[in-house]
């Protein structure tokens, strides 16, 4: 064992080491054995050490030998930590964890419990559509275009309203060389409304500059940043830019742990990150800035989503008993200011229906299952597209909503340049049923036109309010909605209302003529839509049967209990609200605040 010291062995040592240093610079690795990527990192580092420290116990050709051997010795155990693993991690072993991982999954009923669509508010601008909105903005600044890119868009809520927002990204190493300050700003785009694209450039009066993101370099690059801020323990996922509620830009960043073996990641936290500053700061996740949407990811809840559904029984099922699976897809959605992932729920066997949905809250993991059979999105999507066929639209990710008390699928249908020429809906129950619009709201006319005419009445919800009223006809016509349907509007003289009627809940209608005095019930949704429930015209009186009225009866009716309409009568109402004391009114209005 005499060993020289030589000019080769020198060169390797040093080599390793400078190897090292470069390679966890790139690569920024976690200095924690609780992930396999750390693992071989450093073993192989660990080894590559432990040979040239032998080398120098031996002679030239011994020596290279024992590096050889010792090399290889280090990979053996590194592959075997991976092997053993993978084995005690296998799901015949651990079907119980992986089917817990996601927690309790709490059972519920679809529209009982998601709030009615607001028209207005309704998300139809998707990643893909938001790129191209800011991209056109962009390329109005013809310096700025030249300089920078638009980096990812990630959905959120700010200030009550939904937006999706991207930074703006040096375009090239040498653009970032000649602005170490940052980029300039970042897009909001209004997730329902494609006409309110903003570049924000300023905030208080004083420009933006995000100095640290994931197309800059050196220490400005924003893993590396966050290691060098000393967070080099854990692991990091979803690098995620999002503003505050009041515009000041952040990067969101998830610290994560495995929890079977090298697998079956479990978010523990969040760095979040000063975009401008670079001031960094872990959370806990209930501890995590309430204006931060997104804190599990979504790769975590697929996986987990999965294990829950195909574990149900254990590892042995082989009938699948009880067994489900996700629908293709997964996307984010918002229900009364709470954010959550979303996707269908079916059976192993099942290739067009799904049995429910699935709704998990994006930061503290909560789930739910809302039980509905119907079709998945996909065939929603292919229900849609074929009512466009001739125009070879695409539709977007179906989102369930809830509207006017019937489960239903939206979604944008687009050209083949991305932008949304329409809209659709989609009954989940009854797929076939498809409405069309050029707008949001004439497609929700043609839905409920369509729902009418196959004789399934809406129901309205909460905040729908019913009426009966009398008056003449001042104006009224019909028109043809997209799919064929028909539908009449009318007016009465002496009100600026429109209001709206499906022949098929009465015929007396299509008779009808200015001039005409008529009684009828309406439900107002407060989305903008009066939908006649019931319509007299004593004029054009068509003689039915007692059979044939049952029905129309049956049909037409809007009950409290069944569809929570309110009803109201103003001139009555305003009579008792005045008879009132003033120790009365304050009562009845505390007993509302309750």
């Amino acid at each position: 064992m005499d060993g020289k010291i030589t000019v080769r062995k020198i060169a390797v040592s040093i080599g390793t080491v400078i190897a090292f240093f470069i390679l966890r610079y790139l690569f920024l690795p976690a200095t924690s054995f609780n992930y396999f990527d750390s693992v071989a990192f450093y073993g192989f580092f660990l080894t590559l050490a432990i040979a040239s420290c032998l080398s120098y116990l031996f002679d030239d050709d011994k020596g290279w030998i024992a590096f050889g051997w010792t090399i290889l010795a280090g990979v053996v155990i590194i592959f075997l930590i991976w092997a053993v693993t993978s084995v005690v991690s296998w799901s015949a072993f651990r079907a119980d964890d992986y089917y817990t991982q996601l927690g309790e999954v709490e059972k519920k009923t679809y529209v009982d419990e998601i709030t009615p669509i607001d028209l207005s508010q309704v998300p139809y601008v998707d990643e893909e559509y938001a790129r191209i909105l800011g991209e056109k903005t962009l390329g109005q600044e013809p310096d700025l275009g030249s300089r920078v890119k638009i980096g990812d868009f990630a959905m959120q809520e700010v200030a009550g309203k939904l937006v999706l927002v991207a930074p703006l990204e040096h375009i090239s190493l040498g653009k970032w060389w000649r602005n170490q300050e940052g980029t300039p700003g970042y897009i909001v785009v209004s997730a329902s409304n494609s006409e309110d694209i903003k570049l924000v450039t300023e905030l208080d009066g004083k420009p933006l500059k995000i100095k640290y993101q994931m197309g800059a370099f050196l220490s400005d690059y924003l893993p590396r940043h966050i290691r060098n801020e000393g967070y080099w323990n854990t692991d990091l996922t979803e690098y995620t830019f999002e503003i505050d509620h009041s515009g000041k830009p952040y990067w969101v960043v998830t610290t994560y742990k495995n929890t079977i073996g090298f697998g079956a990641p479990e978010a523990t936290g969040t760095v979040v990150v000063d975009a401008q500053s670079g001031e960094t700061e872990w959370y806990s996740i209930e501890d995590t800035p309430d204006w931060v949407d997104i804190i599990q990811p979504k790769s975590f809840i697929a996986k987990q989503i999965k294990g829950w559904g195909k574990y149900v029984h254990g590892w042995l099922n082989p009938d699948d008993k009880d067994r489900v699976k996700a629908t293709d897809g997964m996307d984010t959605i918002y229900n009364e200011g709470n954010c959550y992932y979303y996707t269908g729920i079916t059976s192993y066997s099942s290739d067009t229906s799904t049995n429910g949905f699935i709704l998990i809250n994006t930061r503290t993991k909560e789930a739910v299952k809302y039980n509905l059979v119907g079709g998945h999105e996909n065939a929603a999507q292919a229900s849609a597209e074929g009512e466009v066929q001739h125009l070879g639209y695409t539709a977007s990710f179906p989102l369930p909503v809830n509207l006017d008390g019937e489960p239903t699928y939206f979604m944008a249908l687009k050209d083949k340049a991305g932008y949304v020429k329409k809209f659709a809906f989609v009954n989940i129950k009854y797929i076939q049923t498809v409405a069309v619009g050029d707008s949001i709201g004439a497609a929700k006319n043609a839905y409920v036109a369509k729902m009418s005419a196959s004789g399934n009445n809406m129901a309205f919800t909460d905040d729908a309010f019913a009426s009966e009223k009398e008056g003449t006809i001042a104006r009224i016509a019909f028109t043809m909605l997209d799919g064929g349907s028909t539908v009449y509007m009318f007016t009465l003289e002496g009100e600026n209302v429109i209001y709206q009627i499906s022949p098929n809940l009465s015929t007396e209608v299509i008779l009808t003529e200015a001039g005409d005095k008529i009684k009828f019930e309406c439900v107002d949704d407060q989305n903008g839509n009066i939908t006649v429930t019931k319509f007299e015209n004593p004029a054009v009186y068509v003689r039915r049967s007692e059979a044939q009225e049952k029905v129309d009866e049956e049909a037409a009716k809007v009950t409290n209990d069944q569809n929570k309409v309110i009803d109201v009568n103003p001139e009555e109402d305003q009579k008792k609200w005045d008879s009132l004391t003033d120790e009365e009114k304050a009562k009845l209005l505390e007993g509302l605040g309750e």
